[in-house]
């Protein structure tokens, strides 16, 4: 059964492209031992949370500093759908 589900399923052509690429960079940073909190880290680009990391903060500065916005990515597409 779960094999004839996955069979019928429509993955959009961006997003399937988005995962792999999503997977390849996992895989690089597991074969690097990267060891950073990745869960707080996405939290800053999806939820707009505050910066986990010092690279974090200096980049919302470089953003912030050319009139740019932080919104969270789950906001950007609610107002994609309302459009």
């Amino acid at each position: 059964m779960p094999r004839q589900v996955m069979r019928r399923e429509n993955i959009p052509a961006d997003e399937l492209m988005g995962r792999r690429m999503e997977i390849g960079l996992i895989a690089v940073l597991a074969q690097l031992g990267a060891k950073r909190n990745w869960h707080r880290i996405m939290r800053e680009w999806i939820y707009a949370d505050p910066p986990a990391t010092e690279l974090g903060e200096q980049e919302w500065e470089y953003f912030e500093g050319r009139g740019v916005r932080q919104t969270p990515i789950v906001e950007r597409s609610l107002e994609g759908e309302a459009q």
